[in-house]
């Protein structure tokens, strides 16, 4: 009677073991693939945002190396004005930097990525908005799994995008000093010619005094000028311009002339 009941018993392990062992089979199975899947999507992600943002470190000089950044002996430049003439979508500059950056994208997806059934498709963008510049890749390709992933469950074509911003610190900084210096230039230029345009002249107000009597001549004075203050008020005279107050007699200061004379 008990060898029946082992026997009976063995025979429900057998059973049991070939109905739960292929749904494990299965379920491990169905892991599998899908981190290799996830896997991919995640090498073709990192490749992109990578790729993106060694283009924008080195956008400065297509002779650098997009991986290093490192000239590698080559110490020439895109030229002086390349900003200007060779910076816009579609040049042939931009397709050659592009071109630097999607060859780095081959190399790391061929050391990445398993299974090779179909080149990926590698898009460089460049967009110039003159307040913006923005290198974007975008990556896409079969899925080395696509044949085992549950029918319409998962898409068989993965991709990676991403987009890096180009900050050039250097040229900021020698743009920004660039224009400070021609703002001061240009503040210094403008004062010195107010105050040459005063004491020629041009201002509104000319300064004498009735009774002022230098070696037998009136003279008047320019706005500042020093004998200005040791007039009385009762005797200062006003001019609207230099040909009035020649008019009356009166002949320009010396301290006056000697200031114009400096000036220029």
């Amino acid at each position: 009677m008990p060898s029946r009941v082992f026997a009976d018993q063995k025979g429900s392990y057998t059973l049991e073991a070939s109905l739960v062992v292929p749904v494990i089979l299965t379920v491990l199975l169905g892991i599998m693939f899908f981190s290799i899947y996830i896997y991919e999507k995640l090498v073709l992600l990192d490749t992109a945002v990578y790729s993106a943002r060694q283009a924008a470190d080195t956008w400065d000089n297509s002779r650098k190396d997009p991986e290093t950044g490192s000239l590698g002996g080559d110490f020439r430049t895109d030229g002086l004005y390349w900003r200007l003439t060779g910076d816009y979508s579609g040049s042939s500059l931009v397709k050659q930097k592009t071109a630097g950056a999607a060859a780095l994208i081959k190399t790391r997806i061929r050391g990445g990525v398993p299974g090779d059934r179909e080149p990926a498709a590698i898009s460089v963008a460049y967009r110039n908005s003159l307040v913006q510049r923005t290198v974007s890749v975008d990556i896409s390709r079969k899925a080395a799994v696509s044949p085992a992933l549950p029918a319409g469950r998962l898409d068989s074509l993965i991709s990676g995008s991403a987009a890096a911003v180009i900050a050039e610190p250097v040229e900021f900084i020698r743009n920004w000093e660039l224009a400070a210096g021609y703002i001061s230039e240009a503040r210094n230029f403008l004062t010195d010619f107010a105050a040459e345009k005063a004491a020629t002249g041009d201002s509104k107000t000319i300064i004498a005094s009735a009774k002022s009597d230098v070696n037998g001549k009136k003279v008047y004075h320019y706005p500042g000028c020093r004998h200005i203050g040791n007039m009385k008020q009762e005797n200062i005279l006003e001019f609207s311009s230099v040909d009035e107050a020649n008019a009356g007699g009166y002949h320009i200061c010396v301290d006056c002339t000697k200031s114009i004379i400096g000036r220029k």
